[in-house]
């Protein structure tokens, strides 16, 4: 089967602008983690520890019990709790360290990453780049506008030798 360029193959040829179905993602308008299954037991796992660690008091610093008293308590897997830990560690909210535990980050760092990850979960590929091609040369541009002569020589070197 041969694809023509601009699509992209997703067991049948479909427009680049279409979203590819991904299983076990939510397509509606609050997008799936990249840790939801068929079955859904990560997403309850990481729903599950979000309240434990908002209803457990914790501070920045502090460190959560050992998996396997998190498993216990939380009745999930220690698959599902792993994939559940993943996902808050790539929010920011829990930073863990081999041998020595998994623990609290700061909550601004969190919300912050958090608002980020929900940007991007809304947010295609294609709308991304779209987005970049709007707003990189503008800002380049402000740049080269607003720079000190020493800073647009060393543009004019990097253009000429490229």
């Amino acid at each position: 089967m041969r694809i023509r360029p601009g699509w992209l193959y997703s067991g049948s040829i479909t427009p680049i602008d279409q979203p590819i179905a991904r299983i076990g993602l939510d397509n509606s308008a609050t997008q799936g983690t990249a840790t939801e299954s068929v079955t859904g037991q990560p997403d309850r796992a990481l729903l599950q520890l979000r309240e434990f660690i908002d209803s457990g008091g914790y501070a920045p610093g502090d460190r959560l019990p050992a998996e396997r008293q998190l498993i216990n308590s939380l009745g999930i897997t220690r698959n599902a709790l792993r994939k559940g830990l993943d996902e808050l560690e790539r929010e920011g909210a829990i930073w863990r360290h081999v041998g020595k535990g998994t623990f609290i980050t700061a909550q601004e760092n969190a919300q912050a990453f958090s608002g980020l990850q929900a940007l991007s979960n809304q947010v295609t590929p294609i709308q991304m780049m779209r987005a970049r091609l709007a707003l990189e040369p503008a800002i380049a541009r402000e740049a080269a506008a607003n720079a000190s002569a020493e800073a647009l020589q060393k543009i004019l070197s990097a253009r000429d030798r490229s």
